[in-house]
């Protein structure tokens, strides 16, 4: 089995090497897998700062986060676009004229994101190295339930309030919840400690995340339709269509949310002994996570 080190120096070459390809060609199934692997970089390196106050996470992620950030708007216009497609009962002129309008937003997002890959500048791993060794050094049994309890109680905070909870706080349930997730797959495999399950959420987990990227989907693409209606010029009769979608896009996404709420949730506890977590060898290897 690969040590840590050698996972983290594989998994930023990889990356490297994606931003690359996709600054010349810019697939979607490419740009999908670049975004995995930068949201598993980011969770880990997010348990670093916790169990190393001295890690620079500014440093490591920051050009990370912008090549993030430009990739997950070619993403949303595409998931757009899927979701415009879908719809059998928007008035057909503006279905087509709406499309034509994302697949040129959606070219200019690639583009743009290609600018931002060829000018990438992401740290290598020889300048990360002794950093990251550092913080390894530090992920210990006492730092690494710490920071298990931490995340937990910080979705929990959110699960508590599911029923009242904003739009903001569902986003950063789905993002506590997949960290939690990664991290544990990597705590379990190279630190020989695993927290167990996300205490407090009953049932199968990936069903859970699926609903809340269901969800997600939903909420960006009323959003930003909501953004385009304002502004661009449409004609009377299309602008009135775009609404329309716009309010079936928002009862989607609300529909959604109450789902949510019906899920079964227990109340947060970590059941077992801190001190006894144990290797999980069932555990699938951490680059099955998705």
């Amino acid at each position: 089995m690969d040590t840590i080190p050698q996972h983290i120096r594989y998994r930023s070459e990889r990356i490297a090497g994606r931003v690359k390809k996709l600054g010349r060609r810019c697939g979607e199934a490419s740009l999908h897998n670049l975004r995995v692997d930068i949201k598993k970089q980011r969770a880990l390196y997010r348990l670093f700062r916790e169990a190393d106050p001295d890690f620079p996470y500014q440093k490591s992620f920051h050009r990370l986060k912008k090549i993030f950030a430009h990739a997950g708007i070619v993403r949303e216009i595409h998931r757009q676009t899927d979701l415009l497609q879908r719809e059998s009962e928007v008035d057909a002129h503006f279905t087509r004229k709406y499309k034509r309008y994302l697949v040129n937003a959606y070219q200019l997002a690639r583009n743009d994101f290609r600018i931002h890959a060829r000018d990438a500048g992401i740290p290598t791993w020889e300048e990360l190295e002794e950093a990251i060794q550092q913080a390894i050094s530090q992920c210990n049994q006492p730092t690494l339930t710490d920071y298990f309890e931490q995340l937990s109680a910080q979705a929990h905070q959110i699960i508590h309030h599911i029923a009242t909870c904003s739009n903001e706080e569902m986003h950063q349930l789905r993002k506590d919840i997949k960290d939690y997730e990664a991290n544990r797959k990597i705590s379990a495999r190279y630190f020989g400690f695993d927290p167990g399950p996300l205490p407090g959420i009953q049932g199968d987990i990936n069903a859970l995340l699926d609903q809340l990227g269901i969800w997600h989907d939903y909420d960006r693409a009323w959003r930003r339709l909501q953004i385009d209606l304002a502004a661009t010029y449409w004609s009377s009769p299309d602008r009135q269509a775009g609404k329309q979608l716009l309010l079936r896009w928002q009862r989607k996404s609300r529909y959604l949310k109450r789902k949510l709420k019906n899920l079964s949730f227990a109340p947060p506890r970590f059941g077992h002994d801190p001190g006894s977590g144990a290797k999980d060898n069932t555990a699938k290897p951490e680059e099955s996570y998705t």
